[in-house]
């Protein structure tokens, strides 16, 4: 357990602190639907968070070793004790994005970074 808590702490401060790129990350509150069955999403208060994008498709397909990406899609990396959970908004480069799907990156019995696929919203 100490190899990984030495993993993530070098992780977290010598990659995302000091290479990570600013995102703002707006929290999933809840979901209510009216009688007519129109949907109304409630987000939680803006945070800004470190985030290292690594894969942005803009105008063409693309395959990685997660799958398929398609235009407007992108991959980012977190920390590995950052909160993000699908549904979640993220601001980045003046687009905003859902989280569509969040992966973990495995070591030992632990996880030393997320792995979040966005999806970038149009309206």
């Amino acid at each position: 357990m100490t190899l990984l808590t030495s993993i993530q702490s070098k992780i977290n401060n010598k990659i995302f602190d000091r290479l990570g790129s600013s995102v703002n990350r707006t929290p999933y509150a809840s979901q209510t639907l009216s009688k007519w069955g129109d949907s109304t999403i409630t987000y939680d208060s803006p945070e800004t968070i470190k985030a290292i994008p690594y894969s942005e498709i803009d105008k063409r397909k693309e395959e990685q070793p997660f799958g398929e990406l398609q235009e407007g899609e992108v991959i980012m990396a977190f920390k590995w004790n950052q909160s993000i959970n699908e549904k979640d908004k993220i601001a980045f480069d003046s687009k905003n994005f859902l989280v569509r799907q969040v992966e973990k990156f495995p070591l030992q019995d632990g996880f030393i970074v997320k792995i979040v696929f966005l999806v970038e919203q149009i309206r």
